[in-house]
């Protein structure tokens, strides 16, 4: 079943940040888009407080870094000393301090590649397409309109009195237009 979206435009990022408030409060849980020509602030509060939590961007590069630090270290270390003992100069096979320029340079490569990932992934920006792209004017929200996307509820179908409050609501705070259709 596709999900059914709503789409409401307006002219001014203050409309638009009192609307997704008041959104938030009386409608909570709902997903919801902002397109904006530019960041606005605040929105990025409203959305950390309705779930959306801290980006995993930081964390997933942390432990790949560290993996690719240890993962380093012991292929050095294994082939030094395990694989091919070989004593040159008198120095003692696990010559930990020849091992950091490489491990070093292994942890920023696998830090960067895993925070690239995962910001590709969490970001979806493997979509070569996005449905929001067939609305009408949507190509404004880069230029001088500020546009929010509300996912409605599969069961507020049968119960078109939601879908209206939430229009009635949007309007309220300032949407020049409001439309609705199945994404």
């Amino acid at each position: 079943m596709k999900p059914r979206m709503l789409l409401a435009e307006f002219s001014t990022a203050d409309s638009l940040v009192d609307a997704v408030r008041a959104m938030a409060k009386t409608q909570g849980g709902r997903r919801f888009e902002t397109y904006t020509p530019y960041s606005v602030p605040g929105l990025d509060e409203i959305a950390s407080a309705q779930g959306a939590g801290p980006s995993p961007v930081r964390t997933v590069m942390v432990a790949c870094a560290a993996v690719g630090a240890a993962l380093m270290f012991f292929l050095q270390y294994w082939s030094s000393v395990e694989a091919y003992p070989f004593n040159s100069g008198g120095r003692p096979y696990n010559a930990w301090p020849t091992f950091m320029l490489t491990t070093f340079e292994i942890t920023i490569l696998s830090a960067a590649i895993g925070g690239f990932v995962t910001l590709v992934v969490t970001g979806r920006l493997g979509r070569l397409y996005n449905p929001v792209f067939d609305w009408d004017g949507i190509e404004r929200a880069s230029d001088d309109r500020f546009m929010l996307e509300v996912e409605l509820d599969p069961a507020s179908k049968s119960d078109p009195v939601v879908d209206l409050a939430l229009s009635d609501l949007l309007r309220h705070h300032g949407a020049l237009t409001v439309r609705e259709r199945v994404a």
